[in-house]
């Protein structure tokens, strides 16, 4: 792989907090019947675990390097293990949306100990290159498996995966450093203007992402689209965020980091432009897996100039805090242009962010090579 023993730490770290978010779709619908949660009671679950994710996510940010990486994440792993063997007993929805926010305040931990160490590294391009290509390679793995192991071992036995998953990392805790970095204080004043675009570039992205990604099997249903068109064409897009993904972490060079940033930000926005207007089931295919391909080029590339202008990781954290609340964020920022199912102002507005991100990326670019 190429990776120093903390980045390699910290990829599995990443796709360890990863672990529900990237499957949500298939582990919520899986929650539905066994349980006899209600629809709103999923909903109610989904955001729990976010919002878990989303506050120790912040709370790293700003703890900076007082966060010891080592101990943290030894005790995210372990309470994450916990949480999700804990769901299994769990005999009520408000109990079980309990356990899920610890569960989603553990990973948040381990999401951002991994950038952090990734950034830290001798090669972050392809850190997070890699990091990207596991966690899509879990997510497309998991989403096919997800159905029949809910199907053969139930809720209980996918609960105990999970929590065997984080348990069997336990160990990686031993490369992670045993404190963090603290910057001097004289080198915040070399890097405020650069760190500060950078950080518009990540939030206009992930807000671009958070406002489009959830609803984009609606939007090839408002074309006209079978159910099974747009369903191939979200999972043949998947192919095309590894592909985008590997290709950040095999030219992620920092004279690259231009080029890559157009094929990643603008490459991001064109498909959108596309959807504005009808399309066959062929086309939406097409819009999908240059949009998978480009976002997946973008994402571990933002980060990546994050880490060339702060090697010490306190600007990666607050990297990773924002990606959570784009997320979490462009989902609500969308919904009040989708009254009566017209996806169109919500795919300019995705579109526009994403070239909000590709101008202060630009901007960041530039001040970087000014302070070489």
């Amino acid at each position: 792989m190429g990776l120093e023993p903390n980045a390699r730490a910290g990829l599995i770290a990443v796709v360890v907090g990863m672990q529900v978010f990237i499957i949500q779709p298939g582990f919520l619908a899986g929650l539905a019947g066994p349980l006899g949660l209600t629809e709103a009671w999923i909903g109610y679950i989904a955001s729990a675990e976010m919002a878990g994710i989303a506050l120790t996510t912040i709370g790293a940010a700003l703890l900076g390097g007082r966060l010891r990486p080592r101990a943290t994440a030894l005790g995210a792993f372990l309470t994450l293990a916990l949480a999700d063997m804990g769901s299994i007993l769990a005999t009520t929805p408000p109990l079980f949306l309990t356990i899920r926010f610890i569960a989603g305040a553990a990973a948040g931990l381990l999401i951002s100990i991994g950038y952090t160490e990734l950034g830290r590294s001798q090669h972050p391009d392809r850190g997070f290159g890699y990091a990207i290509m596991a966690m899509l390679s879990y997510s497309a793995l998991g989403l096919f498996l997800l159905p029949t192991a809910f199907q053969h071992i139930g809720v209980g036995g996918v609960l105990a995966a999970l929590g065997l998953m984080a348990l069997a990392a336990v160990p990686l805790a031993r490369s992670l450093p045993t404190d963090g970095h603290r910057r001097e204080a004289a080198k915040v004043s070399h890097v405020t203007a650069a760190s500060r675009w950078i950080l518009v570039a990540i939030l206009a992205f992930f807000l671009g992402q958070g406002v489009v990604w959830p609803f984009l099997s609606l939007i090839g249903s408002t074309h006209g689209i079978s159910d099974q068109q747009v369903a191939n064409g979200l999972a043949v897009s998947q192919l095309a965020g590894i592909l985008g993904a590997f290709a950040a972490a095999r030219f992620g060079a920092p004279r690259n980091h231009l080029r890559l940033l157009v094929a990643g930000a603008l490459g991001s926005a064109v498909p959108l432009v596309v959807l504005v207007w009808p399309v066959s089931g062929l086309g939406y295919a097409a819009a999908m897996f240059a949009f998978n391909g480009a976002a997946n080029i973008a994402t571990p590339l933002l980060m990546a100039i994050a880490a060339a202008i702060d090697g010490e990781g306190a600007l990666v954290q607050r990297s990773a805090a924002l990606q959570m609340i784009g997320l979490a964020s462009g989902p609500l920022l969308a919904t009040p242009f989708l009254e009566g199912g017209d996806f169109q102002a919500a795919l300019w507005l995705s579109a526009g962010l994403f070239l909000l991100a590709f101008v202060a990326g630009t901007r960041t670019l530039s001040r970087r090579v000014a302070l070489t």
